[in-house]
């Protein structure tokens, strides 16, 4: 049985994954569509830019690796384009973090989800990240 969402009330956002394995992808999608928050789906690093030059999200939640471009590189790209956008991020990794990896994980500050992704873990960072309030930039300016 999957444990029930945090309650306290609903901390509903548009939420945007970026994952390159489908069945992940699909998961995540359905776990965070039933807690009632608006999911989109991006299969890559680069879908997910063009995606957020016509949409507007609260969160992204992005591997940190896929094969065209990985979560610091899609990290970077945003700070360049919409920088509020860059601190309304969160990653997931399923491997052992090398050195470099670490290092940018400690600069940004950001959460991380360790797969395979606790549904409880996840929800929890999830309405803690949107809580927050980073101040997410609409795709339009």
């Amino acid at each position: 049985v999957e444990p029930a969402a945090p309650t306290a009330g609903p901390v509903l956002g548009r939420i945007l994954v970026v994952e390159d394995e489908v069945e992940i992808a699909d998961m995540l999608a359905e776990m965070l569509g039933r807690d009632g928050h608006d999911v989109l789906v991006a299969q890559s690093g680069r879908e997910a830019l063009a995606l957020l030059e016509l949409e507007r999200v609260d969160l992204v939640v992005t591997d940190l690796h896929m094969p065209d471009l990985g979560g610091p590189e899609l990290h970077r790209a945003l700070v360049e384009r919409w920088p509020e956008l860059a601190r309304c991020m969160m990653f997931m990794t399923g491997d052992v973090l090398a050195a470099d990896l670490t290092g940018f994980l400690s600069k940004t500050g950001l959460p991380v989800l360790e797969k395979p992704i606790d549904p409880y873990d996840m929800r929890l960072k999830v309405r803690a990240k949107l809580a927050a309030g980073n101040g997410c930039l609409p795709a339009e300016e």
